[in-house]
C-alpha cells in the first residue's frame, strides 16, 4: 500500500492488535553492525547493516552504502508468497498527511509512534502468513530476497518506491505494476509479467516467459534456456543462449537473439535486430525502416501485405527492410576477461556477444583485442555491487603513456579494469540500457591503449561546468581545440573527438537511441 499520509496513533495500535508489524526504514530502534559486502561473489565495496527484526521466517535489515539505501526482507521458507499493495481508500481517509522532507535526518528523531516526521509513503506487505506495514525512509529502495524455492510475488500498481527482487533458484512467478523495479529470478523456469513502469529483468538459466504491457519499459536478459519474451513500450531484449522466441513491443525495440536458433518478430514500431550466433535464426514481420544485423545462417521475412491495396502502397524501388550481413566474432577475440559471479560473467558475455555482432562494437573490440595480443594484458571487467559508480581504472594510473602530448600520440597504457554493477541495482534510463554504460567505459579503454586520451578539462558549453575532456571524447562530443587522427587511419580526416565507432554516441546511433548531448556525472 502506498499513501502520502502517516497513520494516526489509534489506527496504528489497532493494526498492531490485529498482528500487523510496523517496519520503519529510518533506523529507529535498529542495531548497528558493519559487514564487508560479500553478497555477490567477486563484488567489492562496504555496506553497513542495521538489523530491524528477525524471526524463524523473515529477517529484516537496513543496508546503507555511499550509493545505496535499502530496506531488505530476507525470507527463510522454501516457497514464498509475497504481496505488496496500497491501502484501501477508506483506510487512507483516516490518515494525516505529512510531506516527506529530504533535509530531515529521520534517524535522529524521537521514536514514539506519534513522531510527526515520516516519509509520505506507507506500504502494506504480506509474506506468507505475516503482515507488515512498511514506512520506508526517504529515497530508500525495498529489497526482497527469497533464497530459492518456487516463489510467487505480486506488486500492485501505484507503488513508486523502487523495488529490487532476488528470488534465487526455483520456478518463480512475478506480476508487477511497480513504477521502477529490478527482478533477478535465478535458475529455474520463471514467469515475469510487468504492467507498466521501468523494469530491469534478469531471468537467469531456465526456460523463462517474460511479458510486458504496452505501458512498460523493459530491459531483459533472458539468460541460458529456451525463452519466450514479449516486449513493451520500450524494449531492450537479449535472449541469451538457447532457442528463444522474441517479440518486439509497440515502442522502440532493440532485440538480440544471442547463441541458438531464435525466432525474432519485429514490433509494429521501430526495430534494431541482431540475430546473434545462431545457426538457424528467423526474423519476421520486418518493415522498410527496420534495421537487421544478421549472419548467413539467418532467414529474414518482411511483413507481407495481405491485400492488393496494401501491396500497391508499398514504396516502389525501396528495400523492404534495411539489413546488414555481419559475421559475429567469438568472445575470445574481444581483448576482454571477466571476473565475478557466474551470473555476472554470463550477463557481461551477453553484452560482449551483441557488440561482436555489431559493426560499431566489432571495430572497438578489434582494437582492444590487438592491444591485448601486443601487450599480453587484456582489459578486465569486474563485478561491482551496491554502487552505481561504474568506471574504468588504468592499470598504471595516472598513466602518463595514455595522454596526447603536444598533439602527438603516446605509447599507450595497456590493461586496466572496468567496474560494472549489473546486480542489486535499479533500472537505467530507458534511453540508456546497460550495454551503453559498458560501451562508454570500453571507449575509455580504447583511448588508453591507443595513447590518445585528451588531457585536462573543458567547460561544458551548456552550463559552463568543468568536464574532463576524456569523458567528452568517450561520448563523442568535441573534446579538443585541435584536430587529431584518433583512429590512426590516414584515409579518414582528423577530428576533435573520438571517431564515431569509438564513442558512446556511435553505439546509440546504431541502436536507434537518442544521442547524449553532455556529460553529467
Amino acid at each position: 500500500m502506498i499513501t502520502s499520509d502517516m497513520p494516526a496513533d489509534r489506527e496504528m495500535h489497532e493494526m498492531q492488535r490485529r498482528g500487523v508489524y510496523f517496519i520503519f526504514g529510518d533506523l529507529r530502534g535498529a542495531e548497528h553492525s558493519l559487514h564487508i559486502n560479500n553478497e555477490v561473489q567477486g563484488g567489492r565495496g562496504n555496506f553497513t547493516t542495521y538489523p530491524v527484526r528477525a524471526t524463524d521466517h523473515v529477517t529484516i535489515e537496513i543496508r546503507k552504502s555511499p550509493h545505496a539505501h535499502q530496506l531488505v526482507f530476507i525470507t527463510q521458507n522454501r516457497h514464498d508468497n509475497l504481496v505488496l499493495r496500497r491501502k484501501d481508500a477508506h483506510e487512507m481517509d483516516r490518515l494525516q498527511f505529512v510531506a516527506p522532507n529530504p533535509d530531515i535526518d529521520l534517524g535522529s528523531q524521537p521514536t514514539g509512534l506519534g513522531v510527526p516526521f515520516f516519509p509520505g509513503i506507507t506500504l502494506m506487505l504480506e509474506i506468507n502468513d505475516e503482515h507488515y506495514c512498511i514506512i520506508p525512509a526517504y529515497n530508500q529502495a525495498l529489497v526482497f530476497i527469497t533464497q530459492g524455492g518456487n516463489d510467487r510475488l505480486h506488486i500492485a500498481d501505484n507503488i513508486d518506491t523502487p523495488i529490487i527482487v532476488n528470488t534465487g533458484e526455483g520456478d518463480d512467478s512475478i506480476i508487477s505494476a511497480a513504477s521502477i523495479a529490478s527482478f533477478y529470478t535465478g535458475a529455474g523456469n520463471d514467469t515475469v509479467i510487468v504492467h507498466g513502469g521501468s523494469n530491469y529483468i534478469d531471468t537467469g538459466e531456465g526456460d523463462d516467459d517474460v511479458t510486458a504491457s504496452k505501458e512498460a519499459r523493459i530491459t531483459v536478459y533472458a539468460g541460458p534456456g529456451d525463452d519466450d519474451v514479449m516486449g513493451g513500450g520500450f524494449s531492450f531484449i537479449d535472449g541469451g543462449q538457447g532457442n528463444d522466441d522474441i517479440t518486439g513491443g509497440p515502442g522502440h525495440n532493440i532485440l538480440s537473439g544471442g547463441p541458438g536458433s531464435d525466432h525474432i518478430k519485429a514490433g509494429p514500431s521501430s526495430n534494431v535486430i541482431f540475430t546473434g550466433q545462431g545457426t538457424r535464426d528467423l526474423v519476421t514481420a520486418l518493415k522498410p525502416h527496420d534495421i537487421t544485423y544478421h549472419t548467413t545462417h539467418s532467414t529474414l521475412a518482411i511483413n507481407c501485405p495481405t491485400t492488393a491495396e496494401a501491396f500497391a502502397s508499398m514504396p516502389n524501388g525501396q528495400p523492404t527492410s534495411r539489413s546488414t550481413l555481419i559475421e559475429p566474432k567469438d568472445i575470445s577475440e574481444s581483448g576482454i576477461t571477466v571476473k565475478g559471479s557466474v551470473s555476472f560473467i554470463e550477463r557481461i558475455h551477453d553484452d560482449l556477444r551483441l557488440l561482436l555482432n555489431s559493426p560499431t562494437g566489432q571495430k572497438l573490440l578489434t582494437v582492444l583485442y590487438q592491444a591485448a595480443l601486443k601487450s599480453g594484458t587484456p582489459i578486465t571487467i569486474n563485478e561491482l555491487t551496491l554502487s552505481k559508480q561504474n568506471n574504468f581504472v588504468a592499470s598504471d594510473a595516472p598513466s602518463p603513456n595514455a595522454y596526447l602530448v603536444n598533439g602527438q600520440r603516446a605509447s599507450g597504457s595497456y590493461g586496466g579494469n572496468i567496474w560494472i554493477n549489473t546486480s542489486n541495482s535499479l533500472p537505467d534510463l530507458p534511453d540508456q540500457p546497460g550495454i551503453i554504460i559498458l560501451f562508454h567505459e570500453l571507449c575509455h579503454a580504447y583511448n588508453y591503449v591507443t595513447g590518445s586520451v585528451v588531457p585536462g578539462g573543458i567547460q561544458d558549453p551548456q552550463d559552463g561546468s568543468l568536464t574532463a575532456r576524456q569523458e567528452r571524447q568517450a561520448i563523442g562530443l568535441p573534446a579538443s581545440e585541435y584536430r587529431f587522427d584518433f583512429d590512426d587511419d590516414p584515409s579518414t580526416p582528423p577530428t576533435d573527438t573520438n571517431p564515431e565507432a569509438f564513442t558512446e554516441n556511435g553505439l546509440r546511433k546504431e541502436l536507434g537511441l537518442p544521442l547524449r548531448e553532455r556529460y553529467d556525472n
